[in-house]
């Protein structure tokens, strides 16, 4: 019975592999074959009262019956004879011109109307349904709309093609019209016909037009100095200067009037307009004798050139870009004319400043010599102050008044040499009230004090400051305040290394003379390459510095261990001091202790060291392996029992 089981089984499951599939195909066919039989005709979609409507045809059967009656069949030979008649008359109707003035013209028919009367229903239904059409069209008309991105006024971003009446409150009619949506919106014309997002380029969406400033360019007096203004950066626009020219540059969204990216304001012609020249005030010089009147010596200025002429007239002749008044290149002192005064006997006399000690000197006293003596010594007799040397630095200072004697003049009106003053500039560093002026050395010219942080300068007899002072003071400013950076303090094993011995032999006599713990600051190793990862080792001033952790404020190297963070002369984290028996330890910077994750091949008894080692492999998983694997097998083999049977 068995046997003749399995069989039947057998052929049941394949005949319903058979089956199955077929089925499923008839059914498929089924569904689907209705779906050709209404394409059937292959037409145009005609509904089928409209193929049925033929069925009326077969009425004209009976027309037969009207025809042995002959009367009727001559009718309608009349009537075609006067319908061909009538028509051409109309046709030249239009070109005459004897028409009266008042007849209307004829209308055109449209080829869709329909004649009133018994048609006119049927007419308008079928007007109704192309009003509807054509209102519907215009209500789908689509619109090309810019998005923008950004900081309005924003960049264009992308194009969409959206119905008109997604925007909102328009005319239908604005071109370009801006509106606010998720982002900001810029229509820009209609869609032309099915017109994608991607038939638009985003160089033709508008921008934000900027208004150009007015900018008017400076011409001071004087050539080649013509300059704009200093021109502001706005938010819509940059600004560069370029051989003169100022150059703005749209940002991102604008755009200069004509859709330009960029304005140049182009720098015009300097006007070459000079500057008036201020000849200067001064009177000549008379002193008693005959022909000898002199204007006292002039000095070359920015402004003019000076030549003394051989009547001793003076010419002032402008510089480059000067002018006198007038405008004149030039400008006339007059020859002096000499008053022919006598001198007393003797001869004029001129006021003379003595000087002691290492030139420049200091002033001592005051005479009143002959000019005689200062003709001998090469002086042209006009030129104040004038130095010459005698048994005395001397320096002639004007000619006497009157009969004047020495102590007529006093010895602060005797020229002193100037200082050049020093560039004095204050020193504040980070911190709360240490401005300070750096150290400034006296001179041979100056002595130097600091009164109250102030740098006095008090000049040296024989000298003086520019505006004839004896001191110059450098008064010092307030001190910023500026907060200085927190600098952090890290802990670090230092031993010292010879630099005589190669590294690993200075490091084993380091060791042997022993390790400290120092605190050191965090510039300091950041210097030398420290960024932030520890252990950190680095050598500096013949010490070997391994930087092991951050030390907290208030920390000092008592509150470290030698033993413990130096053992051996080797860093030991501080978080690994736990690692042998805790395998998952890590160190401050998140790295497990011990890398190899934790005790792997044979672990020896310590107890017992001749105990051979226990190969249980990584935590003891071989066993437990084996015994799965046989379980495995035994199941494998219960399955397959039944079939094998």
């Amino acid at each position: 019975m068995k046997q003749s089981l399995r069989p039947a089984r057998r052929t049941l499951w394949q005949r319903a592999a058979l089956t199955v599939p077929v089925a499923a195909l008839v059914a498929v066919s089924a569904f689907a074959a209705p779906g050709y039989a209404d394409d059937a005709d292959g037409g145009n979609g005609t509904p089928s009262a409209e193929v049925e409507s033929p069925a009326p045809a077969p009425e004209p059967k009976p027309a037969p019956e009207p025809k042995p009656a002959p009367e009727p069949e001559p009718a309608p030979e009349p009537k075609p004879a006067p319908e061909p008649e009538a028509e051409p008359a109309p046709d030249p109707a239009p070109a005459q011109d004897d028409q009266p003035a008042d007849t209307p013209a004829p209308q055109e028919v449209p080829a869709d109307a329909v004649p009133a009367g018994d048609g006119a229903e049927d007419g308008a239904q079928q007007i109704r349904p192309r009003r509807i059409a054509a209102a519907k069209d215009d209500d789908e008309k689509k619109v090309v709309v810019c998005k923008y991105v950004g900081t309005p006024p924003g960049v264009p971003h992308h194009i969409i093609v959206v119905s008109k009446n997604a925007i909102k409150d328009w005319d239908g009619v604005t071109f370009p019209w801006t509106f606010a949506d998720a982002q900001d919106s810029v229509a820009i014309r209609w869609a032309v016909g099915n017109e994608q997002p991607g038939d638009e380029e985003l160089v033709n969406c508008p921008l934000a037009q900027i208004a150009p400033p007015t900018i008017e360019p400076v011409d001071p007096c004087g050539p080649d100095n013509i300059a704009f203004p200093e021109v502001p950066e706005t938010d819509a626009y940059t600004v560069e200067v370029v051989d003169g020219d100022v150059v703005l540059t749209a940002k991102p969204g604008y755009e200069f009037p004509g859709g330009e990216s960029t304005l140049t304001l182009e720098l015009p012609a300097d006007s070459g307009e000079p500057c008036i020249a201020t000849p200067p005030d001064v009177e000549p010089n008379d002193p008693c004798g005959p022909d000898n009147a002199a204007y006292p010596a002039i000095a070359e200025t920015d402004e003019y050139t000076v030549t003394v002429n051989e009547d001793g007239s003076v010419t002032l002749t402008a510089k480059d870009g000067w002018a006198f008044e007038g405008p004149s290149a030039t400008y006339e002192l007059p020859a002096p004319v000499d008053s022919g005064e006598e001198c007393p006997d003797g001869g004029k006399k001129v006021v003379v400043c003595k000087y002691v000690g290492t030139p420049p000197g200091v002033p001592d006293h005051i005479i009143v010599v002959s000019d005689a003596t200062l003709f001998n010594k090469g002086w042209d007799g006009v030129t104040f102050p004038w130095v010459f040397p005698d048994a005395q630095d001397s320096v002639a200072i004007r000619y006497a008044v009157g009969n004047e004697q020495p102590g007529d003049e006093e010895l602060v009106n005797c020229p002193l040499a100037e200082i050049t003053p020093p560039s004095v500039e204050p020193n504040d560093p980070c911190g709360p009230d240490n401005i300070a002026f750096p150290e400034v050395p006296g001179t041979d010219e100056y002595s130097v004090e600091v009164v109250d942080g102030d740098v006095v300068l008090t000049a040296k007899p024989g000298y003086e400051f520019p505006g004839g002072e004896s001191t110059l003071t450098f008064e010092l400013p307030a001190d910023s305040g500026e907060e200085c950076p927190e600098v952090g303090a890290l802990a670090a094993c230092v031993t010292t290394i010879d630099p005589e011995l190669p590294i690993e032999d200075a490091r084993l006599a380091a060791k042997a003379d022993g390790v400290v713990i120092e605190i050191v600051d965090e510039l300091l190793a950041e210097a030398n390459g420290f960024l932030g990862t520890l252990p950190f080792t680095f050598i500096l001033d013949g010490k070997e510095y391994t930087v092991f952790a951050v030390a907290e404020p208030g920390q000092t190297a008592d509150d470290f261990s030698v033993e413990t963070q130096c053992a051996g002369g080797e860093v030991v984290d501080e978080d690994c001091l736990d690692a042998a028996t805790n395998p998952d330890a890590v160190d401050a910077n998140g790295e497990p202790c011990n890398p190899d994750g934790g005790e792997t091949g044979g672990i020896v008894d310590t107890d017992d060291p001749d105990a051979l080692p226990n190969t249980g492999g990584p935590a003891g998983i071989l066993l437990p392996l084996g015994a799965l694997l046989v379980l495995v097998g035994a199941g494998l083999v219960m399955v397959r029992r039944p079939h094998s049977a």
